[in-house]
């Protein structure tokens, strides 16, 4: 299911209310595989998908990106600032690891 976020912020014509839609999926399985559920299919496009999927989890070569080229300093300091803000526990120790 979605999750859905309202956030609100005021303007000069007073609060505006935004919605948020976002969906989870969690990638941290057991095997470290996404689509450990893989179903057999008769359409050869959804098998040849979830081949090129599982070939780029073993073997992502060029295509490997490292998290710090995703979330710059900026990005990474909001972060922590925001975890902060919500009473998270343990951000200082998470901040030392990054």
């Amino acid at each position: 299911d979605d999750i859905i976020m309202r956030a609100s912020s005021s303007s000069s014509t007073g609060p505006k209310i935004e919605e948020v839609r976002v969906a989870t999926w969690n990638i941290a399985s057991v095997n470290n595989n996404p689509f450990e559920y893989w179903v057999s299919h008769p359409d050869p496009a959804y098998n040849e998908l979830m081949e090129g999927v599982q070939d780029f989890i073993d073997n992502p070569g060029q295509r490997d990106v490292s998290i710090e080229d995703v979330l710059d300093v900026s990005m990474v300091g909001q972060l922590f600032a925001d975890l902060r803000h919500h009473d998270v526990q343990h951000v200082d120790e998470v901040e030392r690891m990054w």
